[in-house]
């Protein structure tokens, strides 16, 4: 496993307000197909929120793609300049932790675990706020950045962490335990033995790269350091 301490010598995202937390957002879009309607309203939703938020608290957001010719066409048309479009493949995929797993799960088309590995990837080496795109309010993170150096949310129905909203600082002790354990996971000579019972494949790739190690994770490492970390609602960001 590489480094987790990793540097960035390239353009990258950055902060344009101070915090505790840079004022970035990181979206994600591995998939290869058209957006569903469902899928284009939140997207619409998110484009208003950017809008708003970059002129009022001068906000950087980032679209992350496999590639920039691999973007469906309906987002491109939708393309808007509050909204930067990043490539993993050209500017973090060299700098993973986690890379060799990550492109399997690509190979694999299982888009879920390749979402969910490079979100933590992402907050690790630029930190900012991670949302899932069913995830578009940015009203209550302004204090939020300021005053913490992580937060993350609890899902209502399994009390486990969720990994839909994370927001941290760069190179926070969760983000960089939360990837050791995806790592760990992701080998099968390294991975739990309980991990290959459950037959349930969503329940399983949870466990391996998302709630699962977001949970673990909080547990072992949150405000070490004299870090000021919490845990919130879900419903916050909804």
């Amino acid at each position: 496993m590489r480094n987790l301490a990793t540097s960035i010598t390239n353009e990258e995202p950055h902060s344009k307000a101070e915090g505790k937390i840079p004022f970035v957002t990181h979206k994600i879009w591995l998939n290869l197909h058209e957006l569903s309607e469902n899928d284009l309203q939140q997207y619409l939703q998110w484009i208003v929120s950017c809008s708003v938020f970059e002129a009022h608290q001068k906000w950087t957001h980032y679209q992350w793609v496999m590639k920039k010719d691999t973007l469906p066409d309906m987002l491109k048309s939708f393309a808007h300049p509050s909204i930067k479009v990043m490539e993993i493949e050209k500017d973090v995929i060299d700098k993973m932790a986690c890379s060799e797993s990550y492109q399997d799960a690509i190979n694999d088309k299982n888009f879920k675990i390749a979402s969910n590995i490079a979100r933590l990837e992402l907050l690790n080496q630029f930190g900012g706020v991670y949302l899932d795109k069913a995830c578009n309010s940015l009203e209550s993170v302004e204090k939020l950045n300021k005053d913490y150096d992580f937060y993350g949310t609890v899902d209502s129905e399994s009390n486990l962490i969720s990994n839909t909203v994370i927001a941290s600082r760069a190179q926070h002790p969760i983000i960089q335990n939360a990837l050791e354990l995806v790592h760990r996971n992701m080998h099968t000579e390294t991975a739990p033995e309980f991990l290959d019972n459950i037959e349930d494949e969503s329940i399983r790739d949870d466990l391996i790269t998302g709630a699962g190690v977001m949970t673990t994770a909080v547990i072992l490492s949150a405000s070490k350091d004299n870090l000021n970390d919490t845990i919130l609602p879900l419903d916050l960001f909804l």
